[in-house]
Formats: C-alpha cells, structure tokens, sequence
C-alpha cells in the first residue's frame, strides 16, 4: 500500500473517532432527557452530515502488498465504517425527538435500549482511539525507516547541490520526526484518554500535502497535448468478437500467465491491430492472467499507440517514453524519487523544470526497470510500431533492451514489416497474424450488423439466403475488418432502398476484395462538380492531429482564398446551429462517400487516409 495512502487512511478514522464519541456524548444526553429539553441543534447536524462524509472515505479500497501496521488500520477502519453505520441511524431517529407530546413519548419508550446502544458504541470508539494511535506509531516506525534511508540516499547522491535543496530535504527529515514525536507522545497518553490528535492529523496532513505537491511538477513536465487522443479515437471491439484470445489453448493467454519476453500481434492495413489492442489492454481477463504471472509482486499495466498522421509526440520515441512514464508515476508517486531523482529534487526545491530531454527519459525507463524498492511486474502494450516516424531499428532496439529484464513483458503489434519479423516473429507461439484469426469475427460483425438493420427497415431475407450473404462477404474480406465495415455499410444502403437479395449480391460481387482499390472505387463514385471539395476536406482531415470541430467544414461554402479575412462571423442559435451540422453531414457523405463520418467530432480513425491520399495524387 502506498504509505501515504496508510496515512491518509489513519487519519480520516482519527477524524471519525474524535467526531463520533463527540456525537455520542450528545446522543446520550438526548436520550437521557425524557421530557424534551435536549435539542438537536444545527451544529450538531452539521456534525453527522461530516460523519457521513467520514463514513464513504472509511470504506476506500487499495491495492498492492500490505505491511502489518497497514493491514491493521485497514481492519480498524472498516470496523469504524460499521460503527459509523449503526450510529447514522440512530442519529437520524433523534430528528423526531422534541417534535411534539406523542415523539416524546416514543422517545422515552425507547431511551432505555437506544441509551445502552449508544454507550457501547461510545465506549467502542474510545477502544479503537487509542488502537490507532497505536497502529500510527507502528506505521510511522516501520515507513520512517525506509523513507529516511531514501533521504539520506538522496542527499549523499546530490550534496553538492545548492544548500536550499538541502535544506528541503532537512525539512522533510524533520516532519517525519515530529510526526513520531507526536504519536509517540500521543501513545504515553492513552491511558487517560486525554490523547490530542488534532497536531498530528495536521503533520500527516502537511506531508501528503508537499508529496503531492512535488509528484504534480514531476508528471506535469511529462504530461503533453493529446497524450491520450489516439487510444480515444480506436473504434471499441464489436459484441463477442476477439474472445477467442482468451480461450486455454490460446499461445496468447498462456503468455499472458506465466511469460516474460514480448508477443507480436501482426496484421495487414485494416485487419483491427488497433481495435484488438485496446480490447486487450482493458479487458479483465487480461488483468486475471497478468496477476496469475506476477503473483505475489505489484502488477502494473502500460500502453502506448503510435499514430502517424499525428503530433510530433504522438508518433516518437520521446512520446512513448514520456507517456509510459507519466503512467508509472501517476500510479505510484512513491516511486517518483527512484525513477527520476533529479526531478524530484527540483520539485522538492519548487524550482521550474525544463523540458524532459532524451537522455533523461532513457535513462529514467532503465531506472524504472532496473528498480527494487518496490516488488512488481510490468506489462506494456504499444500499438503501431509500423507508424513510429523514424528508424525502426530504433524502436526494436529499445524495446528489445526492456525485454531482457524478466520481470517486464510487451506486447507489440504492427503491420508485417520485415524488421518487425525479423525481431519478433521466430517463436510461433509468441505472435499471431490477425487477419488469420478474426473469420468468426468478422462473421459476427456482419451477421448482427445486417441483422439489425433489417428489424430497423422491416425487411426481411430468408434464412438460407442470408447466411449466403454474410458468407461471401467473410470469403471476400480476407480478414480485413475495415474492408468489411465500408462493404456491410454499403449493404445496409441497399436494404434501406429495398434491395433484393439478389441485388444485395450484386452489389457485394461488385465491390473490389483489394482494401485500396475499394478506397479508389469509393472515391471514382463522387460526382465530378464535388472533387475540388473532397480534395480540401480529406486534406484538412490527414493534417489535422485530432478530429476537428464540424464548423472546420463551412469552408467548403467559400470560394475565394482569403475568405479567413473576409468571411463575417456571428454566433449561432441553438436551432440554427442543428439545421448547419444537418447541412454539413449530407456535403460531406455527398462528397465523402462515407469515408469521413459526422459525429460529435468529424471522425476519420477508420479509413487510412494516407492510402486515400496516396490514391488520389
């Protein structure tokens, strides 16, 4: 458990105690008056609305491996959780104490039983103070250790840098040791109940604060602009699709298990490596697995895609790294001091820091490997190495280097490139080709996709005669799933136009198998007078690095070049606003072909715009 967590945790069940026995005192006198002349007032309600509050942070979960101090306020703080519970509800039948002759006596026939129940849970609380100033001493000896061993190292490794920094450490050092001062100055006073804890709360409070405050300059050098855009704009997996991974004969499962190394997932332009990979890294069997192989040690899961026609950052080196470990450290601060000690140093000081260089990242993920204060396991899945701009060797070469350790795995996926094979694909069971696994599918994508729409247009189509359907288009798909959205998009069309079934085929056996010669089909069937306006919206669409807003598209009303400084704005009507975007969907399918779709965002993640691009010049 992350010990700030512990203490975090220790201290909202301190906060509980001091409130509950607080309310309980209360509570009784309530009950001891029979005829009415103890009141509720508002500050005592206010007081039960901060116990409810209380009553939620008592019942945090967390993870990793546990010390015995950290187990016990664990254990201490559910039990205050139940207590706060049964004390809720008797503080909430106090409402309707004092509201008349007739609660007064209800009051009263209850006072004797609610009076005892009341003082068992004052007299409970009393226990469970004085247990967790104990459980606090503990944890502050047995965390102090290790954190004072980290500073000292810190100071050794750096005591040549200015004194300020030394004088940060100091201060931290410092804290610590008025921390077990104060409990242990707490616990002598147990016996008598007159045990403050109000200074200690405020210590503990003060360092989580300054650890908070240093790990958020650490990740914010790390953070940069659509970190995350990419693995947002993937397309999720379709209903029952991709679940044979999980199977037990699956080479993929059983890696997952028990094996370090890495595993290549390898697919043809639009067989779904994208789509699978986001399935994998988020599904929960993959978790189950994982902790089956890491075991005992922490688990720890990354990722990371690649996206040529993205930002910089988004197709480099440094963004994998930067991002991977921004996921570290996000996760487990603690291990912000161990990862980059020269960041942490600069956080500690408040001073700015400048841009992450290279040599930093690099030498940051080897520290982060090589590491042992923390026992853990790490798996990494990076999508698109094929769209890494820059030498592939690179790319193997680094991730080769991480692999080594046995106690990092990754899982890759890219297209075919020879590189990639070379590097990965010796050991059949350690990769996978899609486009040789996804038949079933590709048949479940098509048969629900289809199915639905002919409920939507009340058709229908004989059972012998769809299955025939959906057949030739899993024979024609060659495991390309894009192939197979634009062709099933296609179909639908024509079950919308009442289509038979044997136009329905015709209109499959028309379609090229050839994924960039469906793009070229596509495009050969916009009318001529739109060609200029397909131009510029698929243009726009490869140079931007995110979806852009759908008024982007009003450029295609001008006509003129500098229509930027001449056009006149005005703001928009929420009904004017609805009629524009109904406008702009049906230019765009008019000149698109379906290949950009509007949604909430203009979205282009599926069709691979540099093929189109390439196409068409």
């Amino acid at each position: 458990m992350d010990p700030f967590t512990a203490l975090s945790l220790a201290g909202v069940v301190v906060q509980f105690v001091e409130l509950g026995i607080k309310l309980t005192l209360k509570s009784i006198a309530v009950y001891r008056s029979a005829d009415g002349h103890a009141e509720i007032d508002e500050a005592t309600q206010e007081d039960t609305r901060s116990l409810r509050g209380l009553s939620k942070k008592l019942r945090q979960s967390f993870s990793g491996p546990c010390s015995t101090a950290e187990l016990n306020i664990a254990s201490l703080a559910q039990e205050c959780a139940a207590e706060a519970k049964k004390l809720l509800r008797i503080l909430e039948g106090l409402k309707s104490v004092n509201k008349g002759m007739a609660s007064s006596i209800v009051a009263a026939s209850k006072s004797l039983w609610k009076k005892g129940e009341i003082e068992e849970i004052h007299e409970r609380l009393k226990d469970y103070r004085a247990q967790i100033t104990l459980c606090l001493a503990a944890l502050i000896n047995d965390k102090n250790s290790s954190m004072t061993a980290l500073l000292v190292e810190l100071t050794r490794l750096h005591s040549s840098t200015n004194l300020e920094m030394n004088q940060r450490f100091k201060q931290l050092s410092n804290g610590l040791a008025q921390v077990q001062s104060t409990i242990t100055q707490a616990s002598n006073s147990v016996s008598d109940g007159k045990t403050d804890l109000d200074a200690m709360v405020k210590d503990l409070d003060g360092l989580v604060r300054l650890g908070d405050a240093a790990s958020e300059s650490v990740l914010q050098g790390l953070r940069f602009e659509y970190m995350r855009a990419r693995e947002s704009n993937i397309s999720a997996a379709h209903a029952k699709t991709f679940e044979w991974l999980f199977t037990e004969e699956s080479d993929f499962y059983k890696w997952l298990q028990s094996s370090s190394g890495i595993f290549w997932i390898s697919g043809k332009p639009g067989s779904g490596k994208s789509t699978l990979m986001k399935f994998v890294s988020n599904h929960h069997r993959t978790k189950e697995a994982l902790l089956e192989w890491a075991g005992k040690d922490l688990l720890i899961t990354l990722g990371f895609y690649f996206w040529n026609p993205g930002t910089p950052m988004q197709k480099s080196l440094q963004g994998l790294l930067q991002t991977l470990l921004y996921q570290v450290m996000k996760a487990y601060p603690l291990l912000i001091p161990v990862i980059t000690p020269d960041r942490w140093d600069i956080a500690l000081s408040a001073e700015a820091a400048e841009r992450w260089t290279w040599d930093e990242t690099i030498a940051s993920l080897d520290l982060f490997i090589k590491q042992d204060k923390v026992a853990c396991k790490t798996c990494i899945f990076i999508d698109g190495l094929d769209e890494f701009d820059g030498d592939h060797a690179e790319v193997v070469n680094i991730l080769s280097r991480a692999s080594k350790s046995p106690s990092v795995k990754l899982c890759l996926a890219s297209r075919p490139y020879n590189i990639f094979a070379e590097a990965y694909g010796r050991r059949p069971d350690r990769k996978l080709r899609l486009q040789d696994l996804t038949e079933g599918d590709i048949r479940q994508y098509a048969n629900d996709k289809l199915q639905m729409h002919l409920e939507i247009a009340k058709a229908t189509i004989s059972d012998p005669q769809f299955k025939t359907l959906v057949d030739e288009i899993v024979s024609k798909a060659d495991g390309v799933f894009l192939w197979v959205y634009l062709v099933v998009k296609s179909l639908k069309e024509g079950i919308t136009n009442a289509d038979t079934i044997a136009t329905l085929q015709k209109r499959l056996q028309k379609l090229p198998s050839d994924l960039e010669q469906y793009f070229a089909f596509i495009l050969e069937s916009v009318d001529e007078v739109y060609w200029e306006d397909t131009t510029k919206v698929f243009l726009m669409a490869s140079a931007a690095p995110y979806p852009f807003a759908v008024g982007v598209l009003s450029v295609l009303d001008y006509n003129y070049p500098d229509f930027c400084i001449h056009a006149i704005t005005r703001s928009l009507e929420v009904e004017e606003y609805e009629q524009e975007v109904r406008i702009l969907e049906r230019r765009l399918m008019a000149r698109c072909k379906g290949l950009l779709e509007l949604r909430e965002t203009v979205h282009y993640s599926l069709p691979d715009l540099r093929h189109l691009l390439r196409i068409t010049t």
